[in-house]
This record gives structure tokens, C-alpha cells and sequence, in this order.
């Protein structure tokens, strides 16, 4: 079961991306980050069910059981049953709303820190230009590039959402440690317009 859903990376952001509900009311970046714990937890029980797997959040950020806060925002954590399934995090995430890029940076960092086979990062490049957004995607391949501790086979997506529409990249770690080569590729199959609220989201 895990090896499947790792393996399903790809659809696991698809499916996020076409299902957030971001600005889906108007509401404020103090509202998306309980949107995507909300959204991220969905999908954690579509992929994984019930195999032994806890949803680490943040305490009433919804009304889907018992969330305890984390060091990043969204962690799948897996409770190994077998040497084939072992115990620890599949997935991380950090969505990070704020203008500065040094915000951005400094939560992927947390990202990368953790040892999980598909990390995500998800910001907001809304009142800037399209360079600037290029600029962001190049400061995160410099930092991916300067990085020691990678694993090799590891998942990496960005996903920049701006002026309602998003913008997905992806990069695959070659090797354990440095990846100097390093280089997030826009996917444009998982880039677009916001669909808008998922039906099943409440605030």
C-alpha cells in the first residue's frame, strides 16, 4: 500500500491542485493554510484509508479527529506494519502565504529537513509579476542545489499559486546528499486556472 501511494505523487498533486479552495470565498491567506491541512487530510484518507496512518495538523484546524501540531504544516505519518511497509513520514508539507521570499525559503528548508519521500511546498506569488515567480522558482533550485542531507528518489513539487491560477514544479533528487544539478521543472499538465472551492470544503 505505501509503495503504491508513492509512487502516486503525481496524482496526489493533482488532486490537490484541482481540489483546494483557494480565495474560493474571498477570504484572506490567514484562511489557506487551514484549507490546505483541511484538503491534505481528505486526501490522506483517499490514499492511504486506514492502514495504520496519522494525520499530523494543527488542533481544530478542522473537525476530522485528533490533529497535533507538527514542525511542518501537513505530515503523513505511517505506523510500519511489516519490513515491505515501515514506519515513518510518506509525505510533508509547508504552505507559506507571505510576500517575503525569505519566508518561503525558510519553510522549504523545514521541508527538505524531513525525511519523506514527496515534499511539497505551496506559495503565493499574487501581486507580483511573472518574473518575480521565476525569480522564487530560481531561489529554490539554488537552495535544493546547496542542500547536503537529500535522499536519492525523492519527490519534490512547488506550487505557486497566483492571480487565480497555479503554476506546478517538480524535480526528482538523482542522488543521496548534494544535488548540485538540481532543477524544479514546470509540469503543465498540473498548471492552470483555480478550479475554486471543492464541494466538500467547509471553513
Amino acid at each position: 500500500m505505501i509503495e503504491q501511494v508513492r509512487v502516486r505523487h503525481r496524482d496526489i498533486v493533482r488532486d490537490l491542485v484541482d481540489r483546494l479552495p483557494i480565495n474560493a470565498d474571498g477570504s484572506g491567506k490567514k484562511d489557506w493554510t487551514p484549507a490546505v491541512k483541511y484538503m491534505m487530510h481528505e486526501l490522506c484518507l483517499q490514499y492511504l484509508g486506514s492502514c495504520q496512518t496519522e494525520f499530523w495538523g494543527t488542533h481544530g484546524d478542522c473537525v476530522h479527529g485528533k490533529h497535533r501540531e507538527w514542525m511542518v504544516d501537513v505530515a503523513w505519518y505511517v505506523q510500519g506494519r511489516s519490513q515491505e511497509e515501515p514506519e515513518g513520514i510518506l509525505l510533508a508539507l509547508e504552505s507559506e502565504w507571505a510576500d517575503s521570499i525569505d519566508e518561503v525559503l525558510f519553510d522549504f528548508s523545514k521541508v527538505l529537513s524531513m525525511k519523506a519521500p514527496i515534499k511539497l511546498l505551496l506559495f503565493e506569488a499574487g501581486k507580483f509579476s511573472k518574473r518575480t515567480a521565476v525569480d522564487q522558482v530560481n531561489s529554490l533550485n539554488f537552495l535544493c542545489r546547496r542542500w547536503q542531507q537529500h535522499t536519492r528518489g525523492d519527490a519534490l513539487y512547488a506550487i505557486n499559486f497566483h492571480d487565480g491560477e497555479h503554476e506546478t514544479y517538480f524535480g526528482e533528487v538523482s542522488r543521496d546528499g548534494a544535488n548540485p544539478d538540481f532543477t524544479f521543472c514546470r509540469l503543465p499538465e498540473l498548471t492552470g486556472r483555480d478550479s475554486g472551492a471543492d464541494p466538500s470544503f467547509r471553513s
